[in-house]
């Protein structure tokens, strides 16, 4: 008779459903199963491709426009906001202290050749220095205390001609608000070209916090412009689980000397030149390759493996 062991503890983190449940407790059924069919896509493709999200998550293969409907009905009605980010943040904190530093990330997402988007507005496009249609974006993020890889801690894509809009500055402020109630004074403020304004000198005397500015970046590109839903809702939704996923693969990325799983998924991203100290990308290639191959999402991560003494491999085949 053969001896039946179960499987040994994950460490904390390696378990890709951990981060979904903690960021989608407290919510209805539909809304868990969306936050972690985004959440997976996310990580696995780290594009807003709804052809890619159909392919990988469904066993069948429905028209392209009945799944964008599906997803885009399904981001729109995921509300509270603020309660996700908050759940977001408990799960990444620990990786941070007095030391820390953060890095505010002002820009825009331009939408050129769309233009049924909800609440397009002009902005200046950062690459190309013309004004084009498409949202202003908000955003701040913190570098780990061990390998200083940055993960981002505030997101938020808004347009100037929605309702509620007040100006630029104020959703900048927004963002300094958020890091005075998560952060302490002493963690140093590292902004770039653009902070370099006289509200945000005022803010920080004002709260007496420690901050630099370059006088006169934003978040890596994931393929963050190529979104195909259409509400303004559904966008910063998606905006923020892409924030989510980015900030895990940094938390990943601080356990780059002590995890076998985070070691396996950079053998997995098949460098050509070897490590560098930047671990981050190496671990989204790693995670696209390996996350690429689950042809069933993943929930076969909520679900109890079946008793049996037979080999198994879960949602591989």
């Amino acid at each position: 008779m053969v001896e039946q062991r179960s499987p040994k503890p994950r460490a904390e983190g390696s378990n890709p459903s951990t981060p979904a449940k903690k960021v989608g407790q407290n919510r209805c059924h539909p809304q868990k199963t969306c936050l972690n069919s985004r959440f997976f896509t996310s990580k696995t493709s780290l594009k807003y491709n709804f052809k890619t999200i159909d392919v990988i998550c469904s066993f069948s293969t429905p028209p392209l426009d009945k799944t964008v409907e599906r997803l885009s009905r399904n981001l729109m009605n995921l509300d509270d906001e603020e309660k996700i980010t908050e759940n977001y943040f408990e799960t990444v904190k620990k990786h941070f202290d007095d030391e820390t530093i953060l890095i505010g990330d002002d820009s825009d997402i331009a939408k050129v050749c769309n233009k049924k988007l909800e609440g397009l507005c002009k902005v200046r496009d950062d690459s190309t220095g013309e004004i084009v249609d498409g949202y202003w974006y908000a955003g701040a993020s913190a570098l780990t205390a061990n390998h200083q890889q940055p993960i981002p801690v505030y997101s938020r894509v808004y347009s100037s001609v929605e309702d509620g809009y007040i100006s630029n500055n104020a959703e900048t402020i927004k963002s300094f608000e958020f890091l005075t109630k998560h952060f302490s004074k002493k963690n140093i403020r590292a902004l770039d070209r653009g902070y370099d304004a006289s509200y945000v000198f005022d803010y920080f005397m004002e709260h007496e916090e420690t901050f630099v500015v370059r006088m006169n970046d934003r978040k890596q590109n994931f393929g963050y412009e190529k979104f195909l839903v259409r509400t303004l809702q559904s966008i910063r939704n998606l905006d923020l689980l892409l924030t989510i996923a980015i900030g895990y693969i940094g938390v990943l990325s601080e356990k780059v000397n002590k995890s076998i799983e985070v070691y396996e998924i950079i053998e997995a991203s098949k460098r050509l030149y070897g490590l560098s100290k930047f671990t981050f990308y190496a671990i989204a290639d790693g995670l696209f390759e390996i996350l690429g191959k689950l042809y069933t999402g993943i929930s076969m991560f909520f679900t109890k493996p079946p008793n049996t003494n037979q080999l198994y491999f879960p949602g591989w085949f």
